[in-house]
């Protein structure tokens, strides 16, 4: 059966607006493009410099190393904010 004044169901006050989910997926689309540049600068390229640059010196070496391991699981930490910001939306 059908309203007869045509209106339409009140809507949901859990649920997230419009609005509100394109800025949840905004948000998290930045923190991965956070995650990125930290696993792209910190992590890929020192590796890519020193295969294309000049032979660095081992104390350069290693601490190329050291950032490059921080940097790669560092990366992870913003991804899975933004994972966990959008399964907010699921909810």
């Amino acid at each position: 059966m059908s309203d007869p004044a045509g209106s339409a169901a009140p809507a949901d006050p859990k649920r997230p607006t419009e609005a509100e989910t394109e800025r949840i997926k905004l948000s998290a689309c930045f923190m991965n493009g956070v995650a990125i540049a930290i696993l792209a600068i910190g992590g890929l390229a020192p590796f890519f410099s020193c295969l294309y640059g000049s032979t660095p010196s081992p104390q350069s070496l290693l601490f190329l190393a050291t950032v490059g391991t921080v940097c790669a699981p560092t990366s992870v930490a913003p991804r899975l904010a933004a994972r966990h910001t959008l399964n907010g939306l699921l909810r």
